[in-house]
């Protein structure tokens, strides 16, 4: 039986890693594997339906908060609509900046109760109101 198996193991490892195959096999790690020893990086993500992305509630540009949503329609590539997460009654009073009354709220009373808030035509950016990439670590 191990016999049968060896193969299969070997095999196995020979396929590509997960990121390659997503693109098409043409991704290259981190690392020094250029001829000059500059670090290779892989292609910017494209924004489809069912990726998760952060919305900005609020914060400073140096430790903005931010809260996980789900592409739910892409328009284009900086143009989404979003199921974004909510933070209970701690995003309740959300404003966008310069805008203190309830008709400019970032998240409605709704929203909270559910805990996701549904929003359209949300532009890529680091402003609050808008959607960027999570970093990778």
């Amino acid at each position: 039986m191990t016999q049968l198996l060896l193969p299969l193991v070997f095999a196995a490892n020979l396929l590509p890693v997960p990121e390659e195959r997503e693109l098409g096999g043409s991704a290259k790690r981190d690392g020094p594997d250029d001829a000059g020893g500059a670090k290779v990086q892989p292609p910017p993500p494209v924004v489809t339906e069912g990726r998760i992305v952060l919305f900005r509630v609020g914060g400073t540009e140096v430790e903005p908060e931010l809260r996980p949503a789900i592409v739910v329609k892409a328009w284009n590539p900086t143009s989404v609509n979003l199921q974004v997460f909510v933070d209970g009654t701690n995003d309740r009073l959300r404003h966008y900046p310069g805008e203190k009354d309830s008709d400019h709220r970032i998240f409605s009373s709704s929203s909270i109760e559910r805990g996701m808030a549904w929003k359209t035509s949300v532009v890529q950016g680091t402003g609050i109101g808008q959607w960027r990439w999570p970093t990778r670590g």
